[in-house]
């Protein structure tokens, strides 16, 4: 539509500029030669230097609205095209900060991109997932000051799907038990179902018990990150409990760290 717009613009004013022209020559040359052939005056006669005087007035205030004509087109189509050139130009700034902002949400902060780095090296030395999943929970509890930690790990079967408790950092089960959540059963289960991150900066009162040889608190903020396999499956979980609000860098930051597990 706007290419067809621009093509018929263009068109219109050339159309209109040239049936001006045309018509201020029949105005001021064509017309009066007819009417005075017609009437059969001579160039001597006073008819005719009025007839020629009324024709060449009326000519001028016609061929001045003409050109007004053409000048407004003109101008109108000028700003037309201004306004055009204006928008595209928003549309790409637009479109190229909301391209740099997310280019920026996913690029970690340099100390961030340290610990991943370190934590990669640490992480080579051990080739249980068991081991891997206990160094890494641990490391990134004390590095976001979690209070509480666990990593499920999924399992998918044909007619099962849910994720069991693996490990966890202030957190412990007896090894005679297990702890398992189908796929949408509770806030880790629904994690686990829909593979988005779950952030809550307000967790009620005695929802997540954080214990220490002196006394226990409640916590006050809970992260639960999903770890998406190559085959867009949730393969871990990894949930942290804080009393201060994570930040949003931080969901990003386990995520990072947890792919170290696949």
């Amino acid at each position: 539509m706007k290419s067809f717009q621009k093509a018929i613009f263009p068109s219109l004013f050339i159309a209109f500029a040239t049936s001006s022209g045309y018509m201020a020559y029949k105005m001021i040359v064509k017309v009066p030669t007819e009417v005075i052939v017609l009437l059969g005056l001579s160039e001597s006669s006073d008819k005719y230097n009025t007839l020629m005087y009324y024709f060449l007035q009326n000519s001028v205030w016609g061929l001045a609205v003409v050109l007004l004509g053409l000048l407004m087109t003109a101008y109108l189509l000028i700003t037309k095209n201004k306004d055009e050139q204006t928008n595209v130009i928003y549309v790409e700034k637009i479109i190229t900060k909301n391209a740099q902002n997310d280019t920026q949400s996913q690029v970690l902060l340099e100390p961030d991109e340290l610990f991943i780095q370190n934590l990669k090296q640490e992480l080579s030395a051990y080739t249980k997932d068991l081991d891997k999943a206990k160094i890494l929970l641990t490391q990134l509890a004390n590095y976001l000051e979690a209070a509480m930690g666990a990593v499920y790990r999924a399992e998918h079967r044909p007619q099962e799907r849910h994720i069991e408790f693996m490990t966890g950092y202030a957190y412990h089960i007896p090894d005679s038990d297990t702890l398992k959540f189908e796929f949408g059963e509770g806030l880790t289960g629904q994690v686990a179902k829909e593979q988005r991150p779950l952030h809550l900066a307000q967790v009620p009162q005695g929802y997540t018990q954080v214990q220490s040889g002196l006394g226990s608190a409640s916590a006050n903020a809970l992260l639960i990150v999903p770890i998406i396999n190559q085959y867009k499956q949730t393969q871990y979980i990894i949930e942290l409990a804080a009393f201060l609000p994570f930040e949003k860098t931080n969901e990003m930051l386990v995520q990072r760290a947890g792919e170290l597990l696949l």
